[in-house]
């Protein structure tokens, strides 16, 4: 992977195209936002030389009839490269697109769902317009079937050239900001807790961490070097969540997304507060870490530390304050979600990214989390 960094690297990729000697491109981006932050006039002037071809009729949780009409586009024009240029969605719509297309279109629901090996396609480049998923940096791709989410994963998916232009983040809404940036710092949370987690994933997490913490205000007020470092961040929590995946609070926030219409970020925030108490509060008996509980407690030490905090409870408090800096709602019932709604919330929960928390949870945990 080639990785393009700093203001005005956008303009490193007509070379990227030539390198690669295609001639017709696919361009995977959000409707609004690629004109509202003058990507789309900064490709078309920069790509003169190609055949574009845009495709941006899918939703901000990309489901499988949008990957397929994005497929049939795709096989239409011949494409010999796709551009994703957007958030997370857009750049996991491209993911799916280039990875599934040499399947028929009969196939790749069950594809998808049994998690079948997947071929290598044309070259992918993408660039992120909000600072906060690290999508450039994974190897999966989120897609949603019937409202259920699925997480397609193969070496095959993560894409082969990353620009990171913090000129392009420019004309983010606050809440987009705010949302995107948890997110990043969610990934990076959980990484370090993960019962993958390794001392390279956690160099990655520790990194972001440290960088997020130095940045966050600035970035949300819009300065041009806060938001770069933040696209820094953002890439380190996605290199280190490609090692470990996520846990409980991003299986958590899924069904938030898709039934209720929270941000990612924001979802996977609403929860992530509550298991500062409850990992640390590990017992051998309840633990899916075969590390044990001693290690456990290590790593959420080492968490408290960087946010410097004594104790869980010191870090449930910094993430509500966290929040509130970042204008964002704190509790599921100020956000019209009650309990009515949560017992279908915990039918739609993703179990593997349960079993990657070091604390196991059964669902009663799982509703007084959501009350709480």
């Amino acid at each position: 992977m080639s990785v393009y960094a700093g203001r005005n690297s956008i303009e490193n990729i007509a070379s990227i195209c030539r390198e690669n000697k295609v001639k017709n491109i696919l361009i995977v981006a959000g409707k609004k936002s690629i004109k509202e932050n003058h990507a789309f006039e900064k490709i078309n002037k920069l790509l003169v030389e190609f055949n574009l071809f845009f495709f941006q009729e899918f939703s901000k949780n990309p489901n499988l009839e949008e990957v397929n009409r994005g497929i049939n586009l795709f096989i239409k024009h011949d494409i010999e490269m796709v551009i994703a240029i957007g958030g997370g969605s857009c750049i996991d719509m491209a993911k799916l697109i280039r990875s599934l297309v040499k399947f028929n279109n009969n196939d790749i629901e069950r594809i998808i769902i049994k998690s079948k090996k997947l071929i290598k396609s044309v070259p992918l480049i993408a660039i992120p317009t909000t600072f906060g998923t690290g999508s450039e940096e994974t190897s999966f791709a989120v897609v949603y079937i019937n409202n259920t989410k699925y997480s397609l994963s193969d070496k095959t998916i993560k894409p082969n050239h990353v620009i990171l232009d913090p000129d392009l983040c420019l004309t983010v809404p606050k809440k987009v900001a705010s949302s995107t940036m948890l997110d990043s710092l969610c990934q990076s949370i959980e990484s370090l807790w993960s019962i993958k987690s390794n001392e390279k994933s956690k160099k990655y997490a520790k990194k972001s961490i440290k960088i997020f913490l130095e940045n966050y205000q600035n970035a949300y007020q819009g300065n041009i070097g806060a938001i770069e470092k933040m696209l820094e961040a953002s890439n380190l929590s996605g290199k280190a969540i490609n090692i470990t995946t996520t846990t409980a609070p991003h299986a958590l926030s899924y069904p938030l997304t898709i039934f209720h219409g929270i941000q990612h970020g924001h979802a996977v925030a609403l929860t992530l507060g509550s298991f500062f108490k409850i990992n640390f509060d590990c017992k051998e008996e309840n633990l899916n870490d075969p590390r044990g509980c001693s290690h456990v407690k290590e790593i959420l030490i080492e968490i408290f530390e960087l946010f410097s905090c004594q104790d869980s409870t010191g870090c449930v408090k910094f993430w509500r304050k966290l929040m509130n800096n970042l204008e964002l709602e704190s509790k599921l019932a100020n956000l019209g979600i009650d309990e009515d709604s949560i017992e279908n919330l915990i039918s739609y929960i993703n179990l593997e990214r349960l079993r990657n928390n070091p604390v196991k949870l059964d669902k009663n945990q799982i509703r007084d989390i959501y009350l709480n």
